[in-house]
């Protein structure tokens, strides 16, 4: 019961935190376009955001990735610290569980980053109708990701989504960096993107765990299998 608690209060303290995040993100904006600024400064703080100020809904999107973020890596890390303490066996069943809490961490996290990325449709399609359709497809790919790792119950199968996910996160992972070293052909900029927001941070950081997990489950089946051919 003890554990129990603990972990309900690691998930507690990062959904707070997270919570913190949106609420100081959106006061942050409420507050610059509250103070007697210049038209062309609000107009360069509105093209860094990319949003119009006519709209509250598209101001708070950018928090609210941030904190969905925050939220996910939190439930994740109190998934696994919560696992360490009560589960400690080195049997079959201890591995399973094992198993069982790192898919459940993948189905989180895959989730969570493709809901950030379609919340991030409209921002993106401002700049290019091509951002907007790579985000909303890879949105919508990480979501039906997440939920089919969760419900396929076929091992074979399940190795085939964890190769899906390697690859198409890599790829997410990899174009995030090129697009800040080349300028892409269909941006409407002349040079490569500069900016470095909060929630592609923590997307990138999300992406990167993904591949991380899912490379760590596809070995500890190969280690499985080699088990059992010696036995």
């Amino acid at each position: 019961m003890a554990n129990m608690t603990s972990c309900f209060i690691i998930l507690a303290l990062s959904f707070c935190f997270s919570i913190c995040q949106g609420i100081i993100g959106s006061v942050q904006y409420v507050v610059a376009f509250s103070e007697d600024v210049s038209e062309n400064m609000v107009k360069d703080h509105d093209d860094s955001m990319n949003m119009t100020e006519g709209d509250p809904i598209e101001q708070l999107i950018s928090p609210i990735t941030e904190w969905l973020g925050f939220f996910s890596l939190g439930m994740v890390a109190g998934l696994f610290v919560f696992n360490n303490k009560t589960d400690k066996r080195i049997d079959n069943q201890g591995n399973k569980t094992r198993s069982r809490n790192l898919i459940i961490a993948i189905s989180i996290l895959s989730v969570s980053v493709g809901i950030i990325h379609v919340l991030l449709v409209p921002e993106h399609s401002q700049e290019s109708w091509i951002w907007g359709m790579i985000f909303l497809v890879s949105g919508l790919a990480q979501i039906g990701f997440g939920i089919a790792i969760l419900l396929v119950r076929e091992h074979s199968l399940r190795n085939i989504l964890y190769y899906i996910g390697i690859i198409g996160n890599s790829m997410l992972v990899i174009t995030f960096v090129l697009v800040r070293l080349v300028t892409p052909p269909f941006s409407p900029e002349v040079t490569p993107i500069n900016e470095l927001e909060p929630n592609g941070i923590i997307t990138l950081i999300i992406e990167i765990i993904l591949v991380i997990l899912m490379s760590y489950q596809l070995k500890q089946k190969d280690l499985t299998k080699e088990n059992v051919h010696q036995n």
